[in-house]
């Protein structure tokens, strides 16, 4: 493999890996609202620690996505299309935190 063809990949791999963060994310956000609405109804205090230290964890994906895009605009100046999709992931992973934060306050 040549060196812009690793380069590629390496690109292609990283890019993809920030993608399979954000779904990582919102799928422990949605877990997330699940628990707060069983731990409301129910008024398990288990539940709701375990709500509290999952809001934890979805902070900690969104710093993570977040270093991860910016490292890679800066890094790898991409093409337009991804550059799109990569400024729009950091306005998706906002939603998706303040879809936890809410979870918790619930």
């Amino acid at each position: 493999m040549d060196q812009a063809a690793l380069h590629r990949h390496t690109y292609r791999h990283a890019y993809e890996e920030i993608l399979q963060a954000v779904v990582r994310m919102g799928a422990a956000v949605n877990n997330l609202v699940k628990m707060s609405i069983d731990a409301a109804l129910t008024g398990d205090l288990g539940q709701i620690d375990a709500v509290i230290s999952g809001d934890d964890e979805v902070d900690a994906y969104e710093l993570d996505i977040f270093k991860k895009t910016v490292a890679i605009v800066l890094r790898e100046t991409p093409v337009a299309q991804d550059y799109r999709v990569l400024v729009a992931t950091l306005g998706v992973v906002g939603e998706i935190k303040r879809a936890a934060d809410d979870a918790v306050k619930l």
